[in-house]
């Protein structure tokens, strides 16, 4: 009822729902305007990315954590089983939308580690009673990933960075105009430019990408 009446009072000509809003916009057609994808994309495509290395832990905690809700329910169980349920539900609404990003799903990843968790504490404990640390074979599945996470925070989108960087070193006098024909949020834009003259006089612009909603 509070977001009912803050966003009819922001919008007064008529009621607005704005989580509502969201999902017929989402799931209409509309959402196909930034491109398609299969139903399956989340699970085949989306939490591979997230997950990269741990998904087998992922999944092997989520069996794990089936198993022991259905012979004991303990605090732990049904905490993790709740977020199991939020997980498939989230997962199973963002699906039914054609146009579908795996950054969609990133508020998920600190549940979706709780089961990576569960899992290495069973093999923990399954092939070491007396330690707490993460057999071998777990530890180098999970270490895969460094080199991959080095390289796309320092490799792979340091253009985009680097543009902007040189763009800041420039004197403001000699810095007039920018035009970016790139697809739109491809730069960090004025969170790292920082130059309001430009964004009052409209001398800072790029590709828009707006949906068609008119």
């Amino acid at each position: 009822m509070a977001i009912l009446g803050i966003d009819t009072w922001y919008f007064p000509s008529t009621f607005t729902f704005t989580p509502l809003n969201f999902v017929r916009t989402n799931l209409s057609s509309i959402s196909l305007f930034y491109g398609g994808m299969p139903w399956h994309y989340y699970l085949t495509q989306a939490c591979p990315i997230l997950l990269t290395t741990c998904i087998p832990f992922f999944f092997h905690g989520v069996i794990l954590n089936f198993r022991s809700s259905n012979t004991r329910r303990d605090v732990t169980s049904v905490e993790l089983t709740t977020l199991m349920r939020l997980i498939i539900w989230t997962t199973t609404v963002y699906s039914l939308a054609g146009h579908k990003e795996w950054r969609f799903l990133h508020p998920l990843l600190p549940a979706m580690h709780l089961f990576c968790t569960k899992s290495l504490l069973y093999l923990t404990r399954k092939q070491k009673p007396n330690l707490t640390c993460i057999p071998r074979r777990s530890l180098a599945l999970i270490l895969l990933q460094i080199p991959a996470m080095i390289y796309v925070a320092f490799f792979h989108g340091r253009a985009q960075i680097a543009v902007m960087h040189y763009l800041r070193s420039i004197p403001p006098a000699n810095l007039t105009n920018v035009g970016f024909l790139m697809p739109c949020h491809s730069t960090p834009w004025q969170a790292y430019l920082h130059r309001a003259d430009l964004a009052e006089t409209d001398s800072m612009w790029a590709l828009g990408c707006e949906p068609p909603l008119g």
